[in-house]
């Protein structure tokens, strides 16, 4: 006599746990950040706080120990947006065809310059008299301090030595002590400063953006791009994304946006997959075309 009403309970019960797991579902959201973006865990948890107030998600905030762990993550698809540096996101837009969203805004404008700079008291006035001589770059992986500036120098047709500094600021170090006679970095690094001289200055460079994955569900996504672009409005926002990342505001975005990054990475005989440690061999994993980049 037992049995039916123990038969029922565990019915019920099974489905009210299906039913609070589909709901789970249906409003969980995961975001992953580089490990290039730093902020106190304190204004994390206020971001993350914000946003699922004035979403109705339920929020996580993940902070990726490793930049090949963090584009592993959009391979997986183990989350639903992330925030990565720019060639992270080419990379991970052609291989999973994830979607830009938001763009990140700095100092009022939502792209920035490379430029190639000599010292002021130096010989070296234009691009062609660099033939033959010194540059500091900053890696293989650095947008204004390597991909864009090489590409200006490709299309100018000058070949200098190159010397890889691993930062921006030992570049400038090694052209202020007369070890390299360029240096390669972005344009806000060395303005105002009067002691060098910018003999190059890059196309423009976009922000990197939040992006998506490409099947998340089209309302999940909206209500996040409301709630952060509001959160970015607010004064606690500012704060914590001018600590994350130099960050004024947040402006909607699309992959068009970033096709002429693309063909500038290409001007510079280069792949998307070589700008991103592992790329070669996730690349090779995913069987994308050399020379992909889906609209």
């Amino acid at each position: 006599m037992l049995a039916l009403p123990l038969l029922l309970w565990i019915v019920v019960a099974t489905s009210a746990c299906k039913k609070q797991s589909t709901a789970d579902a249906a409003t969980s959201f995961v975001f992953v950040l580089s490990p290039s973006y730093h902020a106190e865990p304190a204004k994390i948890a206020a971001m993350q706080k914000y946003v699922e107030e004035n979403s109705g998600l339920k929020l996580e905030i993940r902070m990726a120990d490793s930049q090949a762990n963090a584009v592993a993550s959009v391979g997986a698809a183990t989350a639903d947006a992330w925030l990565l540096p720019l060639f992270d996101y080419l990379f991970c837009h052609q291989e999973y065809g994830v979607h830009a969203g938001l763009r990140l805004m700095r100092s009022g404008t939502g792209s920035f310059h490379g430029v190639i700079v000599t010292r002021a008291d130096g010989p070296i006035e234009k691009l062609d008299q660099l033939a033959g001589k010194t540059i500091a770059f900053v890696d293989r992986y650095s947008t204004s301090g390597f991909v864009y500036p090489a590409k200006s120098l490709r299309q100018a047709g000058v070949k200098p030595t190159t010397v890889f500094a691993q930062s921006h600021k030992n570049a400038l170090e090694q052209l202020r002590t007369g070890k390299v006679d360029a240096a390669a970095t972005y344009a806000r690094a060395v303005e105002g400063d009067t002691s060098l001289r910018v003999i190059a200055t890059t196309d423009p460079i976009p922000n990197e953006p939040i992006f998506f994955r490409s099947d998340l569900d089209a309302e999940k996504r909206d209500k996040f791009i409301r709630a952060m672009t509001s959160f970015a409005s607010t004064p606690e926002g500012q704060a914590v994304l001018r600590e994350l990342s130099d960050i004024d505001k947040l402006e909607p975005v699309d992959d068009q946006a970033y096709q002429a990054a693309h063909d500038s990475i290409r001007g510079a005989d280069l792949h998307v997959q070589d700008l991103i440690p592992g790329g070669w061999w996730m690349h090779h994993e995913n069987r994308a075309p050399l020379s992909a980049y889906a609209p």
